[in-house]
């Protein structure tokens, strides 16, 4: 399997047919000189990730994008031309696929060992795929209030009526050490609960010893064959860096080990520094 390298004004995107998306990075020739490169000699994607200098490897990552990044404005494409990057270029954005049952990360690239990619080629349309999308934000994308912030704003937006279905409430039950906020109430026109609409979700959090809102995650009630949720949460203790993952609804349950896997996986990109 050949990856098709296309260069658009000073960035790269590279795509392969039998996979959906695309992967955002920066041109080799602008890091070479400054970035160690990987066992493939291509050269990593480095900079500061949260407070923490990192090497991301080509092969794993996708969609990264630093603080000068000209994002997807196609004109700013045209003229964009990235400085040299070293372990002080603040990284935005990136994102990668891992199975979260054992952490094999996703490596389409074409010289690398495709276990990983049959894996997921194999596994990720199933309705029990293990295989979760991680996503990392950090710089002006990261969420300095914490997801604690955004649960109060989405239960003050709740005050506001919106619409039945965006609506929450606390639902007494809770399931794998989460408390459950659902729209509550009947549609009297249809006599079929809010919860059920189209367009409703669970919200499920995580409460720390302080009461504070810790993790964020929403399921949608869309009867779907596929239905999946996603978790939100910051990893503040070793970096300043957000992170949301999308995975299959029917592995709730795991959500501790879902957050646990991805948060090594995003530590185990950085790197330590001699002085």
């Amino acid at each position: 399997m050949q990856i098709g390298v296309k260069k658009t004004g000073s960035l790269l995107l590279c795509s392969l047919v039998v996979l959906s998306g695309c992967y955002l990075v920066e041109p080799p020739e602008k890091t070479e000189s400054t970035a160690p490169k990987d066992a493939y000699g291509l050269p990593y994607l480095i900079g500061d990730l949260g407070g923490k200098p990192v090497n991301l490897p080509s092969t794993k990552v996708d969609l990264v994008e630093y603080d000068d990044s000209p994002g997807w404005d196609t004109e700013k494409i045209k003229n964009y031309n990235p400085p040299p990057r070293t372990y002080a270029s603040v990284i935005e954005s990136f994102g990668f696929e891992m199975r979260y049952t054992d952490g094999l990360l996703r490596e389409p690239y074409h010289k690398a060992p495709q276990y990983s990619e049959q894996q997921y080629q194999a596994q990720k349309n199933l309705r029990d795929s293990t295989w979760i999308r991680v996503g990392v934000s950090a710089g002006k994308n990261y969420n300095q209030y914490g997801v604690n912030a955004s649960f109060n704003g989405v239960m003050k937006k709740t005050t506001r009526l919106p619409p039945p279905q965006y609506r929450y409430q606390n639902v007494p039950d809770s399931l794998y050490g989460l408390e459950l906020y659902a729209p509550p109430g009947i549609n009297q026109q249809t006599g079929i609960a809010w919860r059920n609409h189209p367009d409703a979700q669970d919200m499920y959090v995580y409460k720390n010893s302080n009461g504070e809102v810790t993790t964020i995650i929403e399921c949608r009630n869309r009867k779907v064959k596929r239905q999946t949720c996603a978790q939100r949460f910051n990893i503040d203790s070793s970096m300043k860096v957000s992170i949301r993952v999308r995975f299959m609804r029917n592995h709730l349950a795991d959500w501790q080990t879902i957050q646990r896997e991805a948060t090594k996986a995003v530590e185990s990109f950085v790197v330590p520094l001699s002085h």
